[in-house]
């Protein structure tokens, strides 16, 4: 391949007899040449360097798209290039029979969330909708056949969709899967037909979740885990693994929307059938348990019972590190979760130093598993560099805390140029964080830097996730803040703006809101329009026995307060 290089590209109509020899070689029917994924990697790198040419390629890809298309998820994932963009708009300009074979032969390489293949994932998965819809319109004999698959294939792109950050149309996708079978549900009792209605449920109950209508969302899924219930009271063996996976979900969103004490029981009974099922077949089922018992520790967690929650986290550790060392392909991913989930869990009662150590592991197996598999992983890998900058924070190890933020930072920024709409939450979040430990590690400010404004939240991010990142950049305000007028405002704002935030999003900024809260009680108690802020800080330093994160007491120092149970 060394002969054709990208600087011997000398104009429209060389290129083009060489974009010919390329998809020549990449498709010849009778295999006499071995280049396929090499032809198509000098390709893919050629739509970076050389974009003026890209109709050529995508002409190119068009016209041999059934042989290379296969070929294509490969080189797209080892190759960061434009190649997946090239194919999404060969792909759209193919005949319907080759659309068909594509769709057919790509669909299985397209199973895992992928931020280089996303777009034409949801192509694909475009195309097999209306394919369905196709079908379903002519009316077969199997009515009802042709309108689950069509329902399914509805709920196949709204996930495709969600994938991309475009939320408000996979709810809309996912309600009109559901709208599809609701007519067939009091007429139809077959169990098979049942199971798959409240899947249908439980999925437009993500999607509701995923746009922060959690009340509605709440709803679908407690219809799901009614029909899941019947179906497993008949067929215990076929349907109580959906059924404790629909207790879990309905846990979650009893969660989301703040009745904790609700959701415990139902993950106790999601952990109780799954534990059952892993005794008698634990091949099967033991993945399935550690989940719920990760699950189980949350809700434990969030009713104030903290040591439970940490041996249910632990337990969860326990079952996937021994699954990962049998099979790592399948399951180190899974193990490093449960690891970042057992390091908050520590943290939660001030254990930092055990939580730091935990955290290390996820973030190491997640660097493995990105340095193998980059597309799929980056996002894990930078949620997990932003967990442990938490965990040196709690040590005050803020430079250390900041690199690592700064690398996330780097990872979203990047991912959201590729795909804004789902990641460009992550990228402003990571910016925060990267400025507020900035400003905890530096005593004084450089040529007045803490002055700097915040940028614009962009236009992509959903309206309530808008709302929490408005939280947040009170707070930074508030900190970065060079006269007490400004810190006031600042405060009060991110006080104000905290009452309006869901409880799944009061959860995890609950720290930030104590530093907001801190301060007006120390230096404007009266001020204070809301009681629930010192009973939210008696819970939160009795969890930790008083070992506050390290950072909270540099914020009261930088700040010019103390936290009430020091005073006393």
């Amino acid at each position: 391949m060394s002969a054709w290089r990208i600087s011997g590209v000398k104009g429209y109509g060389h290129f083009n007899r060489i974009s010919n020899v390329f998809t020549h070689r990449i498709c010849d029917p009778m295999g006499q040449y071995s280049l396929q994924s090499p032809a198509l990697t000098v390709i893919a790198r050629l739509s970076i360097h050389h974009t003026d040419f890209n109709d050529i390629l995508v002409a190119g890809l068009r016209r041999n798209f059934r042989k290379c298309c296969q070929n294509i998820v490969a080189v797209a994932l080892e190759t960061p290039s434009e190649l997946a963009a090239l194919a999404c708009a060969a792909f759209r300009d193919l005949v319907w029979e080759d659309q068909s074979y594509a769709a057919r032969e790509m669909g299985a390489d397209l199973k895992y969330e992928s931020v280089e293949l996303g777009h034409l994932a949801y192509e694909i998965f475009l195309f097999r909708k209306n394919k369905a819809y196709k079908k379903l319109a002519k009316k077969p004999k199997d009515i009802v056949g042709a309108k689950q698959d069509y329902a399914q294939s509805l709920t196949n792109l709204s996930v495709a969709l969600s994938r991309i950050g475009r939320n408000v149309e996979a709810v809309g996708c996912a309600k009109e899967a559901l709208e599809v079978l609701q007519p067939l549900v009091k007429n139809n009792i077959d169990d098979t037909f049942q199971a798959i209605y409240a899947s249908v449920l439980g999925n437009y109950s993500t999607r509701l979740n995923a746009v922060g209508r959690n009340e509605e969302a709440l709803s679908f899924v407690q219809q799901a885990v009614a029909i899941h219930k019947r179906l497993a009271d008949k067929d215990s063996g076929r349907f109580e693994p959906g059924y404790a996976t629909s207790l879990n979900n309905y846990a979650n969103r009893l969660s989301d929307t703040g009745q904790s004490a609700e959701a415990l029981g139902f993950a106790q009974q999601a952990v109780t059938i799954y534990k059952q099922l892993a005794d008698k077949d634990p091949g099967s089922f033991e993945p399935g348990y550690a989940t719920s018992l990760s699950n189980y520790a949350n809700s434990l967690g969030e009713i104030g019972q903290y040591a439970e929650a940490q041996d249910f986290a632990q337990q969860a550790v326990a079952i996937r590190k021994r699954l990962a060392e049998k099979n790592p392909d399948r399951f180190e991913p899974d193990y490093a979760d449960s690891l970042n989930n057992y390091a908050n869990s520590l943290g939660e009662i001030g254990q930092y130093a055990e939580a730091q150590s935990v955290a290390q592991q996820a973030l190491a197996i997640h660097k493995r598993l990105v340095e193998k598999n980059p597309d799929r992983f980056e996002p894990d890998y930078a949620m997990s560099l932003n967990n442990y900058a938490i965990r040196l924070s709690e040590a005050g190890q803020y430079a250390e805390a900041q690199g690592s933020a700064q690398q996330a930072a780097a990872i979203y920024e990047r991912l959201a140029v590729k795909t804004p709409a789902r990641y460009e939450f992550d990228a402003y979040n990571s910016y925060f964080n990267v400025r507020f430990l900035h400003w905890l590690e530096e005593i004084q400010p450089v040529n007045g830097g803490w002055a700097e404004p915040l940028p614009p939240l962009p236009s992509e991010i959903a309206a309530h996730q808008q709302a929490e990142l408005r939280f947040y950049a009170a707070v930074l305000q508030a900190c970065l803040a060079v006269s007490p007028k400004q810190r006031r405002e600042g405060v009060q704002q991110a006080l104000t703006v905290w009452q309006a935030l869901a409880p799944a999003q009061q959860n995890p900024a609950l720290e930030y809101y104590l530093c907001a809260w801190g301060w007006l009680n120390h230096h404007e108690p009266t001020a204070l329009t809301e009681p629930a802020g010192a009973e939210l800080w008696r819970r939160f330093y009795q969890q930790r026995q008083g070992r506050l994160p390290h950072w909270l007491h540099t914020v009261a120092e930088r700040l010019n307060f103390t936290w009430p149970d020091e005073a006393a």
